[in-house]
């Protein structure tokens, strides 16, 4: 992270390799320097599915279905690598933690001046008490088995860092049927 002092290190970011890090002013708002093409949500999200599906294809233990509704088609304003990043491993978790053979939903869609991005699950979910804890670095839900070396603890804690990169938000619900992590963007 490279903080702005003043308007004269804007010249810094005619150079390439500094143009591609990310930028904060003092004000702490975000500056995405990388506007040569249009990104679109629903692209995004169906590569990180397709990823996903291939990683897992040939698993017995992870055979679940994925699907996407877009309702809305939305232009991506933000850092692509922070979303998908973010993306693959809220999408991995619901893969990893949610019942054999069951239904993972991904939805988007624009609502007011703000993007939704859900997944959606048919996993066990979590308490109240939890709901923040599991997006804090090396935080292991007492539920995982204590012989399950797959994970780290670090994937929403990634998923989290990304998302607040793009001034957005992400949040833990459970109801009795499902699990969602729901994610809100600004739009522009």
């Amino acid at each position: 992270i490279i903080p702005l002092k003043d308007t004269t290190d804007e010249a810094l970011m005619s150079c390439p390799k500094v143009k591609k890090c990310i930028v904060v002013k003092r004000t702490g708002n975000y500056i995405n320097w990388d506007h040569d093409r249009d990104v679109w949500y629903d692209d995004l999200i169906k590569d990180v599915i397709d990823d996903i599906k291939f990683e897992y294809k040939n698993d017995p233990n992870h055979d679940n279905e994925i699907t996407l509704e877009v309702k809305d088609l939305i232009t991506f304003d933000g850092y692509e690598d922070a979303i998908r990043s973010a993306l693959e491993n809220v999408i991995r978790n619901s893969v990893k933690y949610s019942p054999k053979k069951s239904l993972i939903s991904c939805s988007i869609e624009r609502s007011s001046n703000k993007i939704i991005i859900c997944v959606k699950d048919e996993g066990k979910g979590i308490k109240d008490s939890d709901k923040e804890k599991i997006f804090e670095p090396f935080y292991r839900h007492p539920n995982v088995k204590r012989d399950d070396s797959t994970g780290t603890g670090l994937g929403l804690a990634i998923a989290k860092s990304g998302i607040e990169w793009n001034r957005g938000k992400i949040e833990a619900i459970t109801t009795n049927q499902d699990f969602t992590i729901k994610i809100t963007l600004p739009i522009g």
